[in-house]
C-alpha cells in the first residue's frame, strides 16, 4: 500500500523539492572540507573586525545613518504559514555583516540559520482491500472488508543553514547605500518529513473466492489505525557554491532594505520521493541553485530592530521554490552581551 502511494506523480504529493544525498557519502568529505575552510575564514575575519572596530570607536558618525561597517546581530522572527496546513515555526538567526573591513572595498557576510520552509500538503483517494485478521492467510470463503480511504499527507521542511558570503563593493555613498558583489558559500542541513493519516469513507464485506486466488491483480492488506500513520524522514548535508549581487539600501529615515540574489551549484539532488525506504549507496550529482534572500528592516533602538523577510530557495529549472516568510526581533550582539557584563 505504502509503495503505490509514494510511487503517484510527483506533483500530486510533493510539491517541494526532494534530496538524495547521504550524510555518509563523498560528497559529505567534500562539505566537511568547506566547513574547515569557513571556520578558518570566520576565524580571520573575525580578527579583522575587532581591530577595525576599535578605529571605528574614534569616529562620529551621525546618529541619523547606518554605520554598516560591522553588524554582530542575532534574530528571532517567527514564519508565517501561508498555506495554512501547519503551524508557525521559530526563526532564528545569528549574523556577522562587515561590508568595510578597513574602510575598503572587502567585507563578508557569514552567520548560521535555522529557518523553516512552506509545508505542502496532497489528498489522495484510494480503493483497497483490508484482511479482517492480518496475521491470518486469506483462505477461499474468508471474509475481508473493501474499502475506500481518504489519505492526507503533510511534508515540513526544516533547515540549517551555516554560510560565508565574500563581498566586494561596486558602489558606495554617504548614506551608506551599497551595491556589493558576493560569493556564496554554504553548508546546508536539510531535514524533510512526510507524515500521512487516512480516513475511511465508505466500507463493504466480501467473501474471498476462488476468482480472487487466481486472479494476480488481488491484493490485501493489514489494516493501520489512525493512531499510527506512517511517517518518513531524511535528514541530507549538502553544499551550495556561487555569487551573485548584494543590495543594501537606506530606506526612510532609520530602515534599511537587503536584497540578495544568488545563483550557483549544489550537491542536493532533488529525489527524495523515490528514494522513501530505499537503500544503498546514491550517486553523487550536481545541480544548479537559486536563492532570495530579502528583508526590511526598521530601527526602534541602537541596540535593536523590527525585521520582516522572505527566503526563497530553489533547483533550476523544474523543481518548486521552498519559500519562507517571518517577522521578529533583530538585537545587537555586543550590546546584548554587555548586559552581562
Amino acid at each position: 500500500m505504502e509503495k503505490k502511494i509514494c510511487g503517484a506523480p510527483q506533483r500530486q504529493l510533493y510539491l517541494v523539492p526532494c534530496f538524495e544525498k547521504s550524510l555518509f557519502s563523498k560528497t559529505s568529505r567534500f562539505i566537511v572540507t568547506g566547513l574547515l575552510i569557513f571556520l578558518s575564514l570566520s576565524s580571520y575575519g573575525l580578527d579583522l573586525l575587532k581591530r577595525d572596530t576599535t578605529k571605528r570607536d574614534t569616529v562620529q558618525k551621525d546618529t541619523s545613518k547606518r554605520d554598516t561597517t560591522t553588524v554582530f546581530s542575532f534574530l528571532n522572527a517567527a514564519d508565517f504559514d501561508v498555506n495554512g496546513i501547519g503551524k508557525s515555526n521559530y526563526l532564528g538567526h545569528i549574523n556577522i555583516y562587515s561590508p568595510s573591513i578597513r574602510g575598503g572595498k572587502l567585507g563578508f557576510n557569514a552567520g548560521i540559520m535555522k529557518i523553516s520552509y512552506n509545508s505542502d500538503s496532497s489528498i489522495i483517494y484510494q480503493r483497497e482491500n483490508i484482511l479482517t485478521n492480518p496475521i491470518k492467510d486469506l483462505k477461499v470463503g474468508d471474509s475481508y472488508n473493501r474499502q475506500l480511504n481518504k489519505y492526507d499527507k503533510i511534508v515540513t521542511n526544516t533547515a540549517y543553514s551555516l554560510y560565508i558570503q565574500p563581498t566586494f563593493t561596486l558602489y558606495s555613498d554617504d548614506d551608506f547605500n551599497r551595491v556589493m558583489f558576493h560569493l556564496h558559500n554554504e553548508l546546508l542541513i536539510f531535514n524533510t518529513k512526510v507524515s500521512s493519516s487516512y480516513t475511511t469513507m465508505a466500507q463493504d464485506s466480501l467473501v474471498f473466492t476462488a476468482a480472487d486466488s487466481a486472479s494476480s491483480n488481488f491484493v490485501a492488506r493489514g489494516n493501520v489505525t489512525e493512531s499510527n500513520p506512517p511517517t518518513y524522514k531524511t535528514s541530507n548535508l549538502n553544499g551550495y557554491f556561487g555569487a551573485g549581487f548584494t543590495f543594501d539600501l537606506k530606506f526612510g529615515k532609520s530602515g534599511s532594505f537587503f536584497f540578495q540574489p544568488t545563483f550557483g551549484w549544489t550537491t542536493n539532488f532533488p529525489n527524495f520521493q523515490s528514494n522513501l525506504g530505499r537503500r544503498g549507496r546514491d550517486q553523487d550529482k550536481w545541480n544548479t541553485f537559486y536563492l532570495v534572500r530579502a528583508y526590511f528592516t526598521e530601527k526602534l533602538s541602537n541596540n535593536s530592530k523590527i525585521v520582516l523577510g522572505t527566503d526563497i530557495r530553489g533547483l533550476f529549472p523544474r523543481y518548486s521554490p521552498l519559500y519562507s516568510i517571518y517577522a521578529g526581533l533583530s538585537l545587537n550582539i555586543e550590546a546584548v552581551a554587555s548586559l552581562f557584563k
